[in-house]
Formats: structure tokens, C-alpha cells, sequence
């Protein structure tokens, strides 16, 4: 007695049925499928991502604001072997695994940051937000022959979008959970026939998300955003141009807390060694580890503040049988941060830095022209950087 409902008849006609669908030819015809075009500069001159020999990872605009990328931290999460942290006051980047633990005044980044091709010396201009970009290049390295110094495990070149001889005004506006408010806003307009100014210009603040069980203290993780830019684009001929673009930003809050959500204590080695402190020095010993993973303790009110300022001159030049181009960057961070390390409600490890950090560069390009067999990049490169530390 034949136990299924179908036959082999049944069956052989279903496979044969599927099989007609599967070659069926497609609706969409070869001519009709594309991509997008994304023009990068990984190798000193534009050219197609498409035919860059280079392992890069390319976002634009729209991959952008799609995919919710506002920084590093985000961006991690959708580029491969792009890894960011953040450890005490110094943020981590590594690239296929490739960076460096020493971020601080006196080390240099493994992975390097760019804005608009300017290289940024410290870790933190790495908290650069990401509003207003034609794209985000993330370039694997090595890449010393190309981009210097600092580039063991590659780089990252946010590229801001450039002033048009068109009027336009955009902005919008995002709210989230933890009363988190976002403001963006956009302005280009020309100045004259060769001359256009665009300014850009973003606003964020947030509750913190992790509650502080300190009596007083503010809750951890809150964010207050403020940042602007300004660039002046000037046609100087029909073979020359130069860009002048101004950024001033700033981020204040509490910052982010170590939380210590392990049980039983001695599976934490902070609190484990906060016991230890308070018996030996005979005080009073932590309080119990919160159940709760969204809540933490700290010895006082946490804070961090940083002020970023940025100018950046750019100038290109086509030559006969070459194009010149002129970099000029100086940039300033200042930080001021108070971290609680040990996780607990004692005095047992705190970091309260202040770093002032103040840097020089002037970058001269030689590249050669047209599609010609033989392509070559040549240039000079100064830079100058100056930190001030009070830890």
C-alpha cells in the first residue's frame, strides 16, 4: 500500500516544472543591469572603484544614510576587518587586525584618519562625525608608499561634499529612544560665477543609557553634538581651482563607564582587585556587583570633553604635462576627560586627562596626466605636530 498521497509521476512532473522555471529567461535584460559609479582616490588621482587595484571599501552618501552610519563606530559594523573600540580616553582602529594599543600623546595611530586627505595625528579626531559626505574610503594597508606614515593597517578618508554653482537648502531631523534628538542641515548657494560657499551644520543630544547608581551622578553614555563646516570652492581658471573649508566641532557629556556585571566578584578582576585595595588599606569595600547590565557604579561624576578645530587650503593645478596639487591642514584637539576605571563606587582608578594637541602639515602633489600607460605620483610632505598633557 503506498503510504503518500503523490506518485512517482506526481513528483517527476513537479522536478520537471521547477527545472523549466529555473531556465526560464530573465525578465530584466543584460543591458539593463548597472552600477553605480563611485569615483574614489585611493591612489592620489580619481578613478573608477571598479578598476582600483587596491583592497577599499568605498561608501557613499547614500550607502551612508542607509545603512545609519554616523562615525567610526558604526561604520565598523559594515566594512570587513574594520574593528573600532574604546579604551579609557583613547579610541582603538584596527584593520585586519592590524593597529597599535598606544594611542595616547606619546604613540601614533596604526590605522590613519583623514579628513578631505588631511592626515590627523591623534586618535581622537577619529570621534570626527560623519554629516554631509560625498563618501568614506577605507583603504587596507600597508599603505606607507601612498599615504605616509601610520598606515600599517590602512587608512580612513572622509571626503565632505564640495560647493555647487546650484542654490540648495536640505534638513532633517531624527528622534530616537533616551530623548535622543538629531538636527542636520545643509546650505550651498553661489557666491558669483566662479565662486560658491556651502555650509553644513549638525546638532545631536541624548539621555544617557546606562543608569548610574551614584548618588548625584549623571547617567552614562549621554551625548551633546555640535558640529559646523564651511568651504569656499573658487574656479580660478579653467585649469585651476582652490578650496578653502573651515570645521569647528565639539562633544561634551559623561561619556562611557566600565561596567562590571560579573558574578560571582572574583570572575572581575577590577572589583577583585578593589577588595583586595579596600581591605588592605582598611576601607570600606565596594558594594555588590548591580544584577542589572544597564547599570553601573562610579566614584564620582564622569565627564568628557572635546573640542575639535580644523582649516584645510586646497589647491589644484593642471599643467601641460602634469597636475599640480596643494594640501595646507592645521588642526587642534582638546580633551578633557575624568574616566572611572575600576568600575566601582571608590577612588581606586581614575584617568583624568587634559590634552591639548595642535598639528602642521603641507603636502606638495606631482601626478602625471591622461590615460597613458606609464602613471606616476611624486611629492613632498611636511608635518608638525605639538601635545600638551596633563594626566
Amino acid at each position: 500500500m503506498n503510504r503518500y498521497p503523490c506518485s512517482k509521476t506526481v513528483i517527476t512532473r513537479a522536478i520537471g516544472l521547477a527545472v523549466a522555471i529555473l531556465f526560464q529567461p530573465s525578465v530584466l535584460h543584460a543591458d539593463e543591469v548597472f552600477l553605480d559609479e563611485i569615483i574614489v582616490t585611493a591612489q592620489k588621482r580619481e578613478e573608477n572603484l571598479q578598476s582600483s587595484p587596491i583592497a577599499i571599501s568605498a561608501l557613499d552618501a547614500d550607502m551612508l544614510d542607509g545603512l545609519g552610519i554616523q562615525d567610526v563606530s558604526t561604520l565598523s559594523d559594515h566594512v570587513p576587518g574594520l574593528y573600532f573600540a574604546q579604551g579609557t580616553s583613547d579610541t582603538h582602529i584596527t584593520l585586519r587586525g592590524l593597529g597599535t594599543g598606544n594611542n595616547t600623546a606619546t604613540g601614533d595611530p596604526g590605522v590613519s584618519f583623514f579628513v578631505d586627505g588631511v592626515y590627523q595625528g591623534r586618535a581622537r579626531a577619529a570621534h570626527e562625525l560623519f554629516y554631509d559626505l560625498e563618501r568614506v574610503e577605507v583603504l587596507r594597508g600597508p599603505q606607507g608608499t601612498l599615504w605616509g606614515r601610520n598606515t600599517t593597517g590602512g587608512s580612513i578618508n572622509l571626503i565632505a561634499k564640495k560647493p555647487e554653482q546650484e542654490f540648495s537648502a536640505e534638513m532633517d531631523l531624527l528622534a530616537g529612544n533616551y530623548n535622543d534628538l538629531r538636527v542636520r542641515g545643509v546650505l550651498n548657494m553661489p557666491v558669483s560665477s566662479d565662486v560658491a560657499l556651502r555650509v553644513s551644520a549638525l546638532n545631536e543630544v541624548r539621555d544617557g543609557y546606562y543608569k548610574n547608581l551614584t548618588s548625584g551622578a549623571d547617567d552614562i553614555g549621554d551625548e551633546d553634538i555640535s558640529a559646523v563646516r564651511a568651504q569656499l570652492a573658487w574656479r580660478i581658471s579653467d585649469y585651476a581651482d582652490l578650496s578653502v573649508q573651515a570645521r569647528y566641532s565639539t562633544r561634551t557629556g559623561t561619556g562611557f563607564g566600565f561596567t562590571t556585571n560579573s558574578n560571582p566578584r572574583p570572575a572581575n578582576t577590577l572589583l577583585g582587585a578593589a577588595d583586595l585595595i579596600s581591605t588592605f588599606m582598611d576601607l570600606t569595600p565596594p558594594q555588590p556587583v548591580p544584577e542589572d547590565p544597564y547599570e553601573v557604579r562610579t566614584s564620582q561624576g564622569l565627564e568628557r570633553d572635546i573640542e575639535a578645530k580644523g582649516m584645510n587650503v586646497t589647491l589644484n593645478w593642471e599643467m601641460p604635462r602634469f597636475t599640480f596639487k596643494s594640501v595646507t591642514g592645521w588642526d587642534q584637539n582638546v580633551v578633557d576627560m575624568l574616566v572611572d576605571i575600576d568600575g566601582s563606587e571608590l577612588d581606586i582608578v581614575l584617568e583624568d586627562r587634559n590634552q591639548d594637541s595642535e598639528q602642521y602639515s603641507q603636502e606638495f602633489q606631482f601626478s602625471s596626466r591622461g590615460n597613458e600607460k606609464l602613471q606616476w605620483v611624486a611629492g613632498l610632505y611636511f608635518f608638525r605636530e605639538t601635545s600638551d598633557v596633563d594626566s
